[in-house]
């Protein structure tokens, strides 16, 4: 079985460029356009220039990934891992790669630690308000609820018609009492 995998290029107004491989375009390039994109494309300055530079027939990812490694030795790219290396290689870049990409992240933290901490407590305090507000509408919607079962109205066994709500309080009422004892003689 074969399929038709894609190498493209991407090139931000910067001039850097960022090569990969496909054989689903169209999804990829919403991936690179996310703002959760975790790829090197990220470090592009956008607007960014999208353009298929290879198109063929595979019949293994390996092979397009060995034709991507290909175009990314004879370019100067932002890409930070290799297309197609052995397994242990790949597992040893791949660590690196994610260290690199916690150390970014803790000195994004270091140097913006006012700012995120700022961040955070507004968060918090938008999350409270929602969380009141939810809270208010609930207790409406449940004090409507009980409302509407308080004004169901039924027949006591005396005879009167009376709310669902008040058949305990009646049933101590000397009305009540009086209308069994009537019904009971009759």
């Amino acid at each position: 079985m074969t399929f038709i995998g894609y190498i493209y290029k991407i090139t931000g107004t910067c001039g850097r460029v960022y090569i990969g491989s496909t054989i689903n375009v169209k999804n990829r390039k919403k991936g690179h356009n996310k703002c959760k994109n975790e790829c090197a494309s990220k470090f592009l300055t956008k607007p960014l220039h999208f353009e298929i530079i290879d198109t063929r027939e595979y019949k293994l990812k390996k092979t397009l990934r060995l034709v991507e490694q290909f175009y990314l030795d004879n370019n100067n790219t932002v890409n930070e891992l290799r297309a197609y290396s052995s397994l242990k290689v790949m597992k040893e870049q791949k660590k690196q790669y994610l260290y690199r990409i916690r150390e970014r992240k803790r000195k994004y933290y270091e140097n913006n630690k006012e700012k995120l901490n700022k961040q955070k407590q507004e968060n918090r305090i938008k999350k409270i308000e929602i969380n009141k507000q939810k809270r208010a509408v609930e207790y409406i919607k449940n004090r409507e609820n009980i409302l509407k079962k308080q004004k169901v109205k039924i027949k006591c066994e005396c005879g009167c018609i009376i709310r669902k709500s008040d058949i305990a309080r009646h049933k101590k009422t000397p009305k009540h009492i009086n209308l069994l004892n009537q019904k009971s003689i009759n």
